[in-house]
Parts: C-alpha cells; sequence; structure tokens
C-alpha cells in the first residue's frame, strides 16, 4: 500500500518534467533522441535514489544529527517561507524572476 501513495505522491511532480521530455523527444521526430532524452531523465530520477543507497548508514547519522537540530531548522525553514511571501507581496519577487528569465532567455539546448 505504501508503494501506491509514494507513486501518488510523485506524479504531479514528475508528471510534467516527464511529459516536457516526451513532447521535446516527438518535436524532433527522432527516436534517438527520445531515447537520449528519455534515459538523462531516467538518470536524472535514479542517480539521488542510488546514492541515497550507497551512504544509507551515513544518512541515518546525519538525520540523527538534523533531529537535534529541529527546531532551529524550523525557524529557518518558517524564515525563508515568510521572506518569500513578503518578496511575492510586495512585486520584488516578480522583478527578480523577470531579470532571471533575461539572462536564462539566451540558452540554447544542448540536446
Amino acid at each position: 500500500m505504501l508503494w501506491i501513495t509514494f507513486g501518488f505522491s510523485w506524479t504531479p511532480c514528475i508528471g510534467p518534467t516527464f511529459a516536457a521530455v516526451a513532447a521535446l523527444s516527438l518535436g524532433e521526430a527522432s527516436a534517438s533522441r527520445g531515447a537520449l532524452l528519455a534515459f538523462g531523465y531516467a538518470i536524472g530520477l535514479g542517480i539521488p535514489f542510488i546514492l541515497f543507497a550507497l551512504v544509507f548508514r551515513r544518512a541515518l547519522g546525519i538525520s540523527r544529527v538534523l533531529s537535534r537540530h529541529r527546531r532551529t531548522l524550523q525557524v529557518v525553514g518558517g524564515s525563508v517561507l515568510i521572506t518569500i511571501g513578503l518578496l511575492l507581496v510586495s512585486g520584488v519577487w516578480e522583478q527578480w524572476m523577470a531579470l532571471l528569465q533575461v539572462r536564462v532567455g539566451n540558452f540554447t539546448r544542448i540536446v
């Protein structure tokens, strides 16, 4: 039952990304390009899980350390959320994103 919940929880995050990969591969109508994009997508999705499996014991130790600082992490995370909310309300966030779009707008696709 847990795997079903895991699958449903990841669908909103992974679905649009995979749809973009599929759309890019269909746009050129090249099977090799589609295979390369799908391979890159699968590797990008799987690497964090593989790395976590390789360092699982160390991750448990890191988890214990982080749990000792749980309150500090909550305060920092909440502060970041409040700051971003204030930036959104004030319009500064939109200005920053417009500047970022100008800088990224000249980006060319590699694949």
